[in-house]
């Protein structure tokens, strides 16, 4: 008998929850050429009264380029979390070549709460602004003016565009943000893409702590397939974990000076810890990685016939701070090269 009652407070209290939990969560469900697809932008920043936004993309496939259905550019301005999610098999936003549909993300000043937003089970596929890089445009802009913000792409894919994808900047950085503020991009695929992966600067409005603090930008459990100069970036602390790389290229930009990673600023620290990099042969006179003052980790990480003819993979000029290359492999099956567990200090 006292088993049964206290059963039946245990369900009551998981009804309890549930219901608390859904009242305080909206969800609206977008499907291919209806209203709510071409009203996106109204309908995301309409509807963010409640603690959370699920915004589900349930059909397999999305018109982007449809000039009838979709705008330009789609911004949305983020007052609590928001979830866009694609269905359990996937769902392909197709962009046929076009221009449609950007997304810019807009995080503004919060305080005491840390809006999130994440992006799941999505494939953005053939998007492409111009025939050039058009600077400061991208698939996806991320603007915060807040110190409390998290962005999140999970298993995501971005396949064969042809303009940057992200476009990533700290509007107002009074203060070192917390390590728990970041864009975060975890199990994704990164396939074909003509010009850089993610670009990142910083406005900041108090230079007497370390810019790179202002902002995290964590890429984990990822693939990188024949992409084109991944990352340009200012005053940001890049951490890369257990991700493989292979066909890296320079992008058509010329202020870009590598075809991976390449930081014109000296205010940046970037971290590879459990990585492949493997058949990697950078046809031009440029390196995998060119930066200033770079405050570089390197960690159980393997590469595997990689070249360039700049001749060198690292350009890295007036370090301050010490390169650590750590239980790192550098390894070719033409010249049997093989530089195990080494660190420069």
């Amino acid at each position: 008998m006292l088993f049964n009652k206290n059963m039946d407070k245990i369900f009551y209290i998981l009804c309890i929850i549930y219901i608390v939990f859904h009242i305080n969560a909206k969800e609206i469900v977008v499907r291919n050429k209806d209203e709510n697809f071409k009203n996106l932008q109204k309908v995301v920043n309409n509807n963010q009264n409640d603690k959370e936004l699920i915004v589900r993309f349930i059909d397999p496939e999305y018109d982007m380029y449809d000039e009838e259905y979709m705008q330009f550019d789609c911004e949305f301005t983020i007052l609590t979390n928001v979830t866009f999610i694609g269905n359990t098999n996937g769902t392909v936003f197709n962009y046929k070549g076009d221009k449609r549909g950007r997304m810019k993300f807009i995080f503004i000043n919060s305080t005491n709460y840390r809006n999130k937003v994440i992006v799941k089970n999505i494939a953005f596929k053939d998007y492409e602004q111009s025939n050039y890089l058009v600077e400061g445009v991208g698939l996806h802009r991320i603007v915060t003016h807040t110190d409390n913000f998290q962005c999140i792409f999970e298993n995501c894919i971005f396949d064969n565009a042809k303009q940057a994808l992200f476009f990533i900047r700290n509007d107002l950085c009074s203060k070192p943000l917390s390590e728990e503020s970041y864009v975060l991009f975890n199990n994704c695929i990164f396939n074909n893409n003509y010009e850089r992966v993610i670009k990142s600067e910083v406005q900041n409005t108090n230079e007497m702590f370390d810019l790179q603090k202002c902002l995290y930008i964590n890429i984990n459990n990822s693939q990188f397939i024949n992409n084109r100069g991944l990352f340009f970036i200012n005053n940001s602390y890049v951490t890369i974990n257990n991700c493989t790389f292979s066909g890296i290229e320079k992008d058509s930009d010329f202020s870009m000076k590598s075809a991976f990673y390449h930081a014109d600023l000296s205010s940046n620290y970037f971290i590879i810890r459990n990585s492949l990099f493997k058949n990697i042969y950078i046809k031009t006179s440029y390196p995998l990685i060119d930066a200033n003052e770079l405050r570089l980790t390197i960690e159980n990480t393997t590469f595997q016939d990689c070249f360039s003819d700049y001749s060198y993979l690292f350009d890295l000029r007036t370090t301050k701070e010490p390169v650590v290359l750590k239980n790192t492999t550098f390894i070719s099956k033409y010249d049997n090269s093989n530089f195990n567990k080494i660190i420069f200090i």
